[in-house]
């Protein structure tokens, strides 16, 4: 105990003697307080570094849903699961060897204005000084294409980096098309006969 505190120490004690009787005891200590409470701070933060590790890696593995990372300077693939590469169409191994982690590549050609209708959501994001916005788009696939709706944030630890949620919306956008033409015929359908009168 120091000034009503408990302090960690490290101690060493020896006998001290003197012709060959021993006459007594020195003995020396460190204070190694500091020390002790940054390790047992190290030790905290690398579990919880490793509870998050395993949660991240968990949900990446388990999800329905397509999560990315993608780093906007270069509009690279920093990290994707599974069902990315499911709705791109393609084995991760694929979409490496063909795209090289880039999505300028992936959505080359008449795609590339898919791709510019999502960076317009983050720009507008960036500009209103927004964490997150949403947005959906065609995507193309090997063999056709699909729509894709879903969410962005802009990375906590590197905000050149934003993280996506999305999912296959196809048949959401395609529900929505029937229905606004069923509506569309109704009205045309039920519009009431107005008799043309000569001018």
């Amino acid at each position: 105990m120091a000034k009503g505190e408990e302090r960690n120490i490290v101690a060493s004690k020896s006998p001290l003697i003197v012709g060959g009787k021993i006459i007594g005891l020195v003995g020396s200590f460190e204070d190694v307080t500091l020390e002790v409470r940054h390790k047992e701070e190290i030790a905290k933060l690398n579990e919880e570094l490793t509870r998050r590790v395993y949660e991240h890696e968990r949900l990446m593995a388990t999800s329905a849903v397509a999560i990315a990372t993608i780093h906007l300077p270069d509009l690279s693939l920093v990290e994707a699961n599974d069902s990315v590469y499911e709705i791109m169409g393609l084995s991760r191994e694929e979409a490496a060897a063909k795209y090289h982690h880039s999505l300028s590549e992936f959505f080359a050609g008449e795609s590339h204005q898919e791709l510019d209708r999502f960076l317009d959501e983050v720009h507008r994001a960036v500009q209103q000084k927004k964490p997150s916005f949403s947005f959906s788009f065609h995507f193309p696939q090997v063999k056709g294409s699909l729509w894709v709706s879903g969410a962005g944030s802009f990375s906590a630890q590197d905000p050149s980096d934003v993280v996506v949620v999305y999912r296959d919306a196809t048949d959401i956008m395609e529900t929505q098309r029937r229905l606004f033409r069923s509506l569309k015929m109704k009205r045309r359908k039920f519009q009431p006969y107005r008799k043309k009168t000569p001018a």
